[in-house]
């Protein structure tokens, strides 16, 4: 089922959701987002996509956080993830965002915030590959700031160097101000300078950094070995979840990741790879019915909802393939019944 409106919708009815603080919002939202048009069925290495869904799709099943590594080349800004890239542009130098004929990435985003006035969503982007000049950062937030800056929405832009700022923002207070898109960037090797920080936020992809604007602890800094088991689900993933979650001072945004593997090969037609086959509980289905996986999605966002209800301040929570598990139902299911916002 889809959720293109579902903040929108609590806000009527559940008032109370108004003023939850942004980074006490259980969102959405996904792993690598533009990574759709990546790959092909034939081709040898299939863990570079995940997922399949556009980001129209994306926004209209619910989600509200996209995680983006971002190269240019030819003038245009588009989607990659490790040695594969994306037919799918984001951006161009010199766009036009109001061009009707504009079907790129970032319009569609545009035309969905447009349509739907309630909306909040969260870029984070990395990587930044083949960006040779200062000039090209600079010409990527110009990009950012004609596509995401119009009647009823703006950049947020608050005091920056420190995370406590965004820790003071409400849905309502956001949305009251028209600050529907945050931005933020891994600051390596980005220039430090106004004109892009004024409209980012930093933060660095590593375990340890709780002063910036956004943490999201990656499973491989602390253990590379994984299994794709029960034993290794109860007794050191969801583990390595709560103990992140009790580091976090509630400052800034908190993304749980629930990519926990990679997953070579394909193994069935009816999925792209073996990660879409276990985010939608299908693979060792003959060994466990309930999916015996890390990676399931169904399972995850169980948990996470049992943790939130329990009183544990959760944020982000991202998935590969999201369409599969009803994440988004399950969220915002979760925010209709429970007692909090009644």
């Amino acid at each position: 089922m889809n959720h293109p409106n579902w903040m929108g919708d609590l806000l009527v009815s559940r008032p109370n959701f108004g003023n939850l603080k942004i980074n006490q919002v259980m969102l959405p939202g996904t792993h690598d987002s533009g990574t759709f048009r990546i790959g092909a069925p034939t081709q040898g290495d299939h863990t570079a996509r995940t997922q399949s869904l556009s980001f129209a799709e994306q926004l209209e099943l619910g989600v509200r956080y996209f995680d983006l590594r971002v190269k240019l080349g030819n003038s245009a800004y588009y989607p990659y993830h490790g040695p594969w890239t994306s037919d799918s542009d984001l951006c161009r130098k010199g766009d036009n965002p109001d061009d009707p004929n504009n079907k790129l990435q970032f319009k569609q985003m545009r035309d969905f915030l447009k349509q739907h006035p309630k909306e909040i969503i969260i870029l984070k982007f990395q990587g930044f590959l083949d960006f040779t000049s200062d000039q090209d950062y600079y010409d990527f937030v110009e990009l950012l700031k004609n596509y995401f800056t119009f009647p009823g929405c703006n950049l947020v832009t608050l005091a920056h160097g420190t995370a406590a700022k965004i820790n003071q923002q409400t849905v309502n207070s956001l949305l009251a101000a028209n600050k529907r898109v945050f931005l933020f960037f891994d600051k390596t090797n980005v220039p430090q300078q106004k004109k892009v920080w004024d409209f980012a936020f930093q933060y660095l992809p590593t375990l340890k950094k709780l002063n910036l604007g956004l943490w999201d602890p990656y499973w491989r800094e602390e253990n590379a070995n994984i299994a794709d088991d029960n034993i290794d689900l109860t007794i050191r993933w969801w583990p390595f979840h709560q103990r992140n979650l009790t580091k976090w001072s509630h400052d800034g945004i908190f993304v749980l990741q629930s990519h926990m593997q990679q997953l070579p090969g394909k193994e069935s037609d009816a999925y792209f790879n073996i990660s879409e086959q276990a985010a939608a509980a299908n693979y060792y289905m003959n060994t466990d019915p309930k999916g015996n996986l890390i990676r399931n999605n169904a399972r995850n966002i169980a948990k996470y909802i049992e943790w939130y209800n329990a009183g544990i301040w959760l944020n982000v929570v991202t998935f590969d393939f999201i369409q599969h598990g009803d994440v988004c139902d399950a969220i915002v299911n979760n925010y209709l019944n429970t007692v909090l916002l009644k």
